[in-house]
């Protein structure tokens, strides 16, 4: 084979790598795990959401009070987290505090109650979307029952004096994080 045959030859097979046929059957094998990224994100998020927020979480609350009776901490871990997920899609910073303080007796204090923490922050979110005075100043009480005196500092100076206070969450049972 001489040097011009093995040049054609050449660049014939770089025509076909570069070709369009080339490009497409390339980009076929790139789309299928493209494809399946995709497909677990949508059920991931799916999964998120298969529990509808007409549940009330006064209904879980109860149940992993039981199950902390019953000595299942592993259940009343789970289900503390499955009712501040509930009150968080309706903005209820009654449910996450009240998740929030029975979560704290499930975590040790060595741990340094870190789902705590976070679930305290989500009930301050809620309670100053709705200004809630009397809501954030039970929640800078539960960040305080928990050794975080500066969350609690910084939950209070967001308590506005002129917000007004909706009589339905003050008649409300005051959850005590003590």
């Amino acid at each position: 084979m001489n040097s011009l045959q093995t040049d054609c030859a050449t660049t014939a097979s770089a025509r076909a790598r570069y070709s369009i046929a080339g490009l497409r059957r390339r980009a076929g094998f790139a789309s299928a795990p493209l494809a399946c990224l995709l497909a677990l994100l949508v059920l991931g998020s799916l999964r998120e959401s298969r529990e509808p927020p007409t549940t009330r979480w006064q209904d879980r609350l109860h149940e992993a009070e039981a199950a902390m009776r019953n000595g299942d901490i592993y259940s009343a871990r789970s289900l503390y987290s499955q009712t501040a997920r509930i009150a968080s899609w309706s903005d209820d910073w009654t449910g996450v505090l009240a998740a929030a303080c029975g979560l704290k007796k499930v975590e040790r204090p060595r741990d340094g109650y870190f789902a705590t923490r976070a679930m305290l922050v989500r009930a301050m979110i809620a309670a100053q979307k709705q200004r809630s005075a009397a809501g954030l100043n039970q929640v800078a009480n539960a960040f305080a029952s928990i050794g975080e005196h500066n969350a609690a500092a910084m939950a209070r100076s967001h308590i506005q004096a002129d917000a007004p206070e909706n009589p339905a969450t003050t008649s409300l049972q005051s959850w005590n994080c003590g």
